[in-house]
């Protein structure tokens, strides 16, 4: 893990696949990370990956709810799905949304997850790294995404709002890794200050070596451990 992770080409991008925006605090972690590399010594530079991004999504959503089906009616004991109130509302909801997935639908949706794969395989061509923002906002308040919510599809709009850089690579299966290298400003009407504000680093297949080695180095460069927020106190 403490090998040299040589010098690396890698990509950096503010733009979410869905289009979410994204929060001053993660832009600036973003910029500050693309900085700490390029001082590093590693090739840095702004760039896109061309995936289809609009269809990260949907992709997700009927894959994740179909597999729902699946462990909600593979109880060891009682043998039937569960009725409402025996798991959480969302949990339940996402089950009822796959019931109506058809086959069709998931093959079209398996198909659009090896398309990412195969579009970000090309990416990593050029790049060896793909730096993001882990999270397009800070952390909510608790109950902000609440799995005993009633309405699926708002609780589903609000987990792709807060974190849209995260989902793509659950479909391409690509290794990534979260580091905690800023923290968030002082704001007048923020109640919860200096907190952790997260980079992603995505890799090509079978790369984790690549990403361990350079999070060691940044963790050398920016030590974390002893950084808390106030909250944690």
């Amino acid at each position: 893990m403490g090998a040299d992770p040589g010098r690396l080409r890698i990509a950096f991008t503010s733009v979410a696949p869905n289009g979410a925006p994204v929060e001053a605090d993660s832009l600036r972690a973003l910029a500050e990370a693309a900085k700490l590399c390029a001082d590093l010594g590693h090739r840095v530079e702004e760039a896109e990956p061309e995936v289809d991004g609009a269809a990260v999504v949907p992709a997700f959503l009927t894959l994740a709810s179909a597999n729902t089906v699946v462990n909600l009616a593979s109880h060891p004991t009682k043998g039937r799905p569960p009725l409402p109130g025996e798991v959480e509302n969302v949990t339940y909801a996402t089950g009822q949304l796959g019931e109506k997935v058809t086959a069709a639908d998931y093959i079209r949706a398996t198909q659009t997850a090896h398309r990412l794969s195969r579009q970000m395989a090309a990416f990593h061509a050029t790049y060896d790294l793909l730096l993001t923002p882990a999270l397009a906002t800070l952390p909510p308040k608790l109950g902000w995404i609440d799995m005993m919510m009633d309405d699926v599809h708002e609780y589903w709009r609000r987990v792709f709002q807060f974190s849209p850089f995260t989902v793509c690579f659950n479909l391409t299966g690509q290794p990534a890794i979260v580091l905690p290298l800023a923290r968030s400003d002082a704001t007048p009407e923020r109640t919860a200050t200096d907190l952790p504000v997260a980079d992603q680093f995505v890799a090509r297949h079978g790369d984790e070596a690549t990403l361990f080695r350079l999070a060691a180095q940044l963790e050398k460069a920016r030590p974390w451990f002893d950084r808390r927020p106030p909250v944690a106190m």
